[in-house]
Protein backbone atom coordinates (compact mmCIF):
# COMPACT_ATOMS: atom_id res chain seq x y z
CA UNK A 1 0.00 0.00 0.00
CA UNK A 2 2.76 2.44 0.95
CA UNK A 3 4.53 1.91 -2.37
CA UNK A 4 1.42 3.09 -4.23
CA UNK A 5 0.03 5.73 -1.83
CA UNK A 6 1.19 8.47 0.49
CA UNK A 7 1.28 7.76 4.25
CA UNK A 8 -1.80 9.97 4.68
CA UNK A 9 -3.75 7.80 2.23
CA UNK A 10 -2.26 4.55 3.51
CA UNK A 11 -3.02 5.08 7.21
CA UNK A 12 -6.82 4.49 7.09
CA UNK A 13 -6.35 1.46 4.82
CA UNK A 14 -3.88 -0.12 7.23
CA UNK A 15 -6.15 0.69 10.18
CA UNK A 16 -9.09 -0.98 8.50
CA UNK A 17 -7.01 -4.05 7.60
CA UNK A 18 -5.56 -4.32 11.11
CA UNK A 19 -8.96 -4.05 12.81
CA UNK A 20 -10.45 -6.66 10.46
CA UNK A 21 -7.58 -9.08 11.02
CA UNK A 22 -7.65 -8.64 14.80
CA UNK A 23 -11.35 -9.56 14.75
CA UNK A 24 -11.07 -12.45 12.29
CA UNK A 25 -7.64 -13.92 13.09
CA UNK A 26 -6.70 -12.70 16.55
CA UNK A 27 -3.94 -10.42 17.78
CA UNK A 28 -1.12 -12.93 17.32
CA UNK A 29 -1.77 -14.18 13.78
CA UNK A 30 1.14 -13.51 11.37
CA UNK A 31 -1.12 -11.56 9.02
CA UNK A 32 -2.36 -9.38 11.89
CA UNK A 33 1.24 -8.60 12.80
CA UNK A 34 1.99 -7.81 9.16
CA UNK A 35 -0.83 -5.23 9.15
CA UNK A 36 0.35 -3.81 12.47
CA UNK A 37 3.82 -3.33 11.03
CA UNK A 38 2.43 -1.65 7.90
CA UNK A 39 0.36 0.76 9.97
CA UNK A 40 3.39 1.52 12.15
CA UNK A 41 5.48 2.46 9.09
CA UNK A 42 2.75 4.80 7.83
CA UNK A 43 2.39 6.42 11.26
CA UNK A 44 6.16 6.83 11.56
CA UNK A 45 6.21 8.70 8.24
CA UNK A 46 3.47 10.95 9.62
CA UNK A 47 5.38 11.67 12.82
CA UNK A 48 2.84 9.94 15.09
CA UNK A 49 5.54 8.44 17.26
CA UNK A 50 3.57 7.38 20.34
CA UNK A 51 1.32 5.03 18.38
CA UNK A 52 4.21 3.98 16.16
CA UNK A 53 6.22 2.92 19.20
CA UNK A 54 3.34 0.87 20.64
CA UNK A 55 2.76 -1.01 17.38
CA UNK A 56 6.42 -1.68 16.59
CA UNK A 57 7.01 -2.92 20.12
CA UNK A 58 3.94 -5.20 19.89
CA UNK A 59 5.24 -6.75 16.67
CA UNK A 60 8.77 -7.05 18.08
CA UNK A 61 7.56 -8.91 21.18
CA UNK A 62 5.15 -11.27 19.38
CA UNK A 63 6.94 -12.04 16.12
CA UNK A 64 9.63 -14.43 17.50
CA UNK A 65 7.01 -16.47 19.33
CA UNK A 66 4.72 -16.66 16.30
CA UNK A 67 7.23 -17.14 13.47
CA UNK A 68 10.50 -18.09 15.17
CA UNK A 69 13.64 -16.20 16.10
CA UNK A 70 15.23 -16.34 12.64
CA UNK A 71 12.22 -15.86 10.38
CA UNK A 72 12.79 -12.99 7.90
CA UNK A 73 9.84 -11.05 9.31
CA UNK A 74 11.19 -11.48 12.85
CA UNK A 75 14.54 -10.06 11.75
CA UNK A 76 12.70 -7.20 10.07
CA UNK A 77 10.82 -6.43 13.29
CA UNK A 78 14.11 -6.51 15.22
CA UNK A 79 15.59 -4.03 12.76
CA UNK A 80 12.55 -1.75 12.98
CA UNK A 81 12.50 -1.80 16.78
CA UNK A 82 16.19 -0.90 16.99
CA UNK A 83 15.70 1.89 14.44
CA UNK A 84 12.79 3.18 16.53
CA UNK A 85 14.94 3.21 19.67
CA UNK A 86 17.57 5.19 17.78
CA UNK A 87 14.99 7.73 16.62
CA UNK A 88 13.78 8.09 20.21
CA UNK A 89 17.28 9.02 21.37
CA UNK A 90 18.19 5.60 22.80
CA UNK A 91 21.18 4.54 20.68
CA UNK A 92 22.81 2.43 23.41
CA UNK A 93 19.69 0.23 23.64
CA UNK A 94 19.43 0.14 19.85
CA UNK A 95 23.04 -0.93 19.31
CA UNK A 96 22.73 -4.40 20.84
CA UNK A 97 19.54 -5.30 18.96
CA UNK A 98 20.82 -3.99 15.63
CA UNK A 99 24.20 -5.73 16.06
CA UNK A 100 22.48 -9.07 16.68
CA UNK A 101 20.18 -8.52 13.71
CA UNK A 102 23.14 -7.77 11.46
CA UNK A 103 24.95 -10.94 12.59
CA UNK A 104 21.81 -13.03 11.98
CA UNK A 105 21.16 -11.52 8.55
CA UNK A 106 24.78 -12.09 7.54
CA UNK A 107 24.51 -15.73 8.59
CA UNK A 108 21.13 -16.41 6.96
CA UNK A 109 21.09 -14.07 3.96
CA UNK A 110 24.77 -13.45 3.27
CA UNK A 111 27.02 -10.40 3.39
CA UNK A 112 25.70 -8.79 0.20
CA UNK A 113 21.94 -9.28 0.57
CA UNK A 114 20.05 -5.95 0.42
CA UNK A 115 18.46 -6.52 3.85
CA UNK A 116 21.89 -7.20 5.36
CA UNK A 117 23.27 -3.99 3.88
CA UNK A 118 20.27 -1.96 5.10
CA UNK A 119 20.86 -3.21 8.65
CA UNK A 120 24.60 -2.50 8.36
CA UNK A 121 23.78 1.04 7.26
CA UNK A 122 21.42 1.56 10.20
CA UNK A 123 23.94 0.18 12.68
CA UNK A 124 26.54 2.59 11.32
CA UNK A 125 24.22 5.49 12.12
CA UNK A 126 23.71 4.19 15.65
CA UNK A 127 27.47 3.94 16.14
CA UNK A 128 27.86 7.55 14.98
CA UNK A 129 25.19 8.61 17.48
CA UNK A 130 27.26 6.91 20.19
CA UNK A 131 30.40 8.73 19.09
CA UNK A 132 31.99 5.52 17.76
CA UNK A 133 33.20 7.07 14.50
CA UNK A 134 36.00 4.57 13.83
CA UNK A 135 33.67 1.58 14.20
CA UNK A 136 31.07 3.25 12.00
CA UNK A 137 33.71 4.05 9.39
CA UNK A 138 34.85 0.41 9.17
CA UNK A 139 31.27 -0.79 8.82
CA UNK A 140 30.38 1.84 6.21
CA UNK A 141 33.52 1.05 4.19
CA UNK A 142 32.61 -2.64 4.11
CA UNK A 143 29.01 -1.80 3.15
CA UNK A 144 30.13 0.54 0.37
CA UNK A 145 32.39 -2.13 -1.10
CA UNK A 146 29.46 -4.57 -1.16
CA UNK A 147 27.12 -1.99 -2.68
CA UNK A 148 29.58 -1.09 -5.45
CA UNK A 149 30.05 -4.77 -6.26
CA UNK A 150 26.35 -5.66 -6.36
CA UNK A 151 24.17 -2.57 -6.79
CA UNK A 152 25.90 -0.19 -9.20
CA UNK A 153 24.53 3.35 -9.10
CA UNK A 154 21.49 2.46 -6.99
CA UNK A 155 19.94 4.43 -4.15
CA UNK A 156 21.67 2.09 -1.69
CA UNK A 157 25.08 2.77 -3.24
CA UNK A 158 24.56 6.52 -3.09
CA UNK A 159 23.49 6.25 0.55
CA UNK A 160 26.64 4.23 1.28
CA UNK A 161 28.76 6.98 -0.31
CA UNK A 162 26.95 9.60 1.77
CA UNK A 163 27.51 7.59 4.93
CA UNK A 164 31.23 7.20 4.23
CA UNK A 165 31.49 10.95 3.91
CA UNK A 166 29.51 11.48 7.10
CA UNK A 167 31.70 9.05 9.08
CA UNK A 168 34.92 10.60 7.78
CA UNK A 169 33.71 14.08 8.69
CA UNK A 170 32.77 12.85 12.16
CA UNK A 171 36.27 11.42 12.49
CA UNK A 172 37.75 14.86 11.78
CA UNK A 173 38.72 14.04 8.16
CA UNK A 174 36.50 16.38 6.09
CA UNK A 175 38.92 16.65 3.15
CA UNK A 176 38.73 12.86 2.72
CA UNK A 177 34.95 13.01 3.14
CA UNK A 178 34.40 15.58 0.38
CA UNK A 179 34.84 13.26 -2.67
CA UNK A 180 32.36 10.76 -1.23
CA UNK A 181 29.88 13.55 -0.60
CA UNK A 182 30.25 14.90 -4.14
CA UNK A 183 29.66 11.44 -5.64
CA UNK A 184 26.57 10.97 -3.44
CA UNK A 185 25.11 14.34 -4.42
CA UNK A 186 25.75 13.65 -8.11
CA UNK A 187 24.22 10.18 -7.88
CA UNK A 188 21.12 11.29 -6.02
CA UNK A 189 20.66 14.22 -8.42
CA UNK A 190 20.62 11.71 -11.30
CA UNK A 191 18.15 9.48 -9.42
CA UNK A 192 15.83 12.09 -7.86
CA UNK A 193 16.58 15.47 -9.40
CA UNK A 194 18.27 18.56 -8.00
CA UNK A 195 15.76 19.00 -5.14
CA UNK A 196 14.99 15.37 -4.30
CA UNK A 197 14.92 14.62 -0.55
CA UNK A 198 18.03 12.43 -0.60
CA UNK A 199 19.81 14.93 -2.84
CA UNK A 200 19.22 17.51 -0.11
CA UNK A 201 20.32 15.10 2.64
CA UNK A 202 23.54 14.22 0.84
CA UNK A 203 24.19 17.89 0.00
CA UNK A 204 23.82 18.72 3.70
CA UNK A 205 26.53 16.18 4.50
CA UNK A 206 28.77 17.56 1.76
CA UNK A 207 28.09 21.10 2.97
CA UNK A 208 29.22 20.16 6.45
CA UNK A 209 32.51 18.76 5.15
CA UNK A 210 33.06 21.97 3.16
CA UNK A 211 32.40 24.15 6.22
CA UNK A 212 34.76 22.05 8.32
CA UNK A 213 37.47 22.78 5.73
CA UNK A 214 36.72 26.52 5.74
CA UNK A 215 35.19 26.44 2.24
CA UNK A 216 32.36 28.70 3.33
CA UNK A 217 31.42 30.23 -0.05
CA UNK A 218 31.17 26.77 -1.66
CA UNK A 219 28.98 25.57 1.19
CA UNK A 220 26.60 28.53 0.89
CA UNK A 221 26.41 28.10 -2.90
CA UNK A 222 25.53 24.42 -2.38
CA UNK A 223 23.04 24.69 0.49
CA UNK A 224 21.25 28.00 -0.03
CA UNK A 225 19.37 26.88 -3.20
CA UNK A 226 18.16 23.75 -1.37
CA UNK A 227 16.65 25.47 1.67
CA UNK A 228 13.14 25.72 0.20
CA UNK A 229 13.19 22.06 -0.83
CA UNK A 230 14.20 21.13 2.71
CA UNK A 231 11.34 23.16 4.15
CA UNK A 232 8.92 21.49 1.75
CA UNK A 233 10.03 17.89 2.25
CA UNK A 234 11.34 17.64 5.81
CA UNK A 235 8.23 17.73 7.96
CA UNK A 236 7.05 15.87 11.06
CA UNK A 237 9.74 13.39 12.16
CA UNK A 238 12.02 14.56 9.33
CA UNK A 239 12.43 18.14 10.55
CA UNK A 240 15.78 17.30 12.10
CA UNK A 241 17.14 17.09 8.53
CA UNK A 242 16.05 20.69 7.98
CA UNK A 243 17.75 21.65 11.24
CA UNK A 244 20.98 20.05 10.03
CA UNK A 245 20.83 21.93 6.73
CA UNK A 246 20.21 25.23 8.56
CA UNK A 247 23.02 24.52 11.03
CA UNK A 248 25.65 24.09 8.34
CA UNK A 249 24.25 26.90 6.21
CA UNK A 250 24.37 29.15 9.28
CA UNK A 251 27.95 28.08 10.05
CA UNK A 252 28.96 28.83 6.45
CA UNK A 253 27.32 32.26 6.49
CA UNK A 254 29.00 33.09 9.79
CA UNK A 255 32.31 32.04 8.23
CA UNK A 256 31.68 34.62 5.48
CA UNK A 257 30.92 37.23 8.20
CA UNK A 258 27.25 37.28 7.22
CA UNK A 259 26.40 37.15 10.91
CA UNK A 260 22.75 38.25 10.78
CA UNK A 261 21.78 35.56 8.25
CA UNK A 262 23.86 32.95 10.05
CA UNK A 263 22.28 33.86 13.38
CA UNK A 264 18.79 33.46 11.91
CA UNK A 265 19.63 30.02 10.50
CA UNK A 266 21.17 28.74 13.73
CA UNK A 267 18.43 30.08 16.00
CA UNK A 268 15.80 28.39 13.82
CA UNK A 269 17.78 25.14 13.82
CA UNK A 270 18.11 25.04 17.61
CA UNK A 271 14.38 25.75 17.91
CA UNK A 272 13.58 22.84 15.58
CA UNK A 273 15.73 20.55 17.71
CA UNK A 274 13.88 21.76 20.82
CA UNK A 275 10.54 20.89 19.20
CA UNK A 276 11.65 17.51 17.76
CA UNK A 277 10.88 14.35 19.75
CA UNK A 278 14.19 12.85 20.95
CA UNK A 279 16.55 15.00 18.85
CA UNK A 280 20.18 13.99 18.47
CA UNK A 281 22.09 15.44 21.45
CA UNK A 282 25.23 15.66 19.32
CA UNK A 283 23.51 17.70 16.61
CA UNK A 284 21.78 19.93 19.16
CA UNK A 285 25.06 20.59 20.99
CA UNK A 286 26.88 21.31 17.73
CA UNK A 287 24.22 23.85 16.76
CA UNK A 288 24.52 25.60 20.14
CA UNK A 289 28.32 25.55 19.82
CA UNK A 290 28.02 27.20 16.40
CA UNK A 291 25.90 29.96 17.95
CA UNK A 292 28.52 30.57 20.65
CA UNK A 293 31.24 30.79 18.00
CA UNK A 294 29.15 33.14 15.83
CA UNK A 295 28.52 35.60 18.67
CA UNK A 296 32.14 35.51 19.84
CA UNK A 297 33.43 36.26 16.35
CA UNK A 298 30.76 38.91 15.81
CA UNK A 299 31.79 40.62 19.06
CA UNK A 300 35.45 40.64 18.03
CA UNK A 301 34.58 42.37 14.73
CA UNK A 302 31.75 44.64 15.91
CA UNK A 303 32.10 45.09 19.69
CA UNK A 304 29.66 46.72 22.07
CA UNK A 305 26.39 45.43 20.60
CA UNK A 306 25.50 42.71 23.13
CA UNK A 307 27.10 39.92 21.11
CA UNK A 308 29.24 38.98 24.11
CA UNK A 309 26.11 38.67 26.25
CA UNK A 310 24.55 36.37 23.66
CA UNK A 311 27.73 34.31 23.49
CA UNK A 312 27.76 33.93 27.27
CA UNK A 313 24.06 33.02 27.33
CA UNK A 314 24.44 30.28 24.74
CA UNK A 315 27.65 29.05 26.32
CA UNK A 316 25.77 28.56 29.59
CA UNK A 317 22.91 26.81 27.80
CA UNK A 318 25.39 24.55 26.03
CA UNK A 319 27.11 23.67 29.30
CA UNK A 320 23.76 22.87 30.93
CA UNK A 321 22.70 20.77 27.94
CA UNK A 322 25.91 18.77 28.06
CA UNK A 323 25.46 18.22 31.79
CA UNK A 324 22.01 16.78 31.03
CA UNK A 325 23.42 14.59 28.22
CA UNK A 326 26.91 13.72 29.46
CA UNK A 327 27.53 10.70 27.22
CA UNK A 328 25.75 11.99 24.12
CA UNK A 329 26.56 15.67 23.55
CA UNK A 330 30.31 15.86 23.57
CA UNK A 331 31.29 14.69 20.09
CA UNK A 332 30.57 15.65 16.50
CA UNK A 333 27.67 14.69 14.28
Amino acid sequence: ILSARSPVEAEPLFREALQARRRALGDDDPETLRSANGLAVALWDLGKMEETEALIREVWVKQPRVLGELHPRTLNSNHNYAALLQSLGKPKEAEGIMSRTLAQRREILGESHPDTLVTANQLGGILLDLGKSDEALRLYKHTLERRLATSGSSHGTMMALHNMGRALTNAGRPAEAEPYGRKAVGGFTALQGREGPFTVISATGLGRSLVDQGKFAEAVALLEPLENAGRRDFINDGRSWLAQLLTHLGRARAGLRDFSEGEEDLLEAVQIYAETPAPSPLQTANCMEALVSLYQTWESIDPGRNHRLEADKWSQRLEAFRDENPSKAGGSN
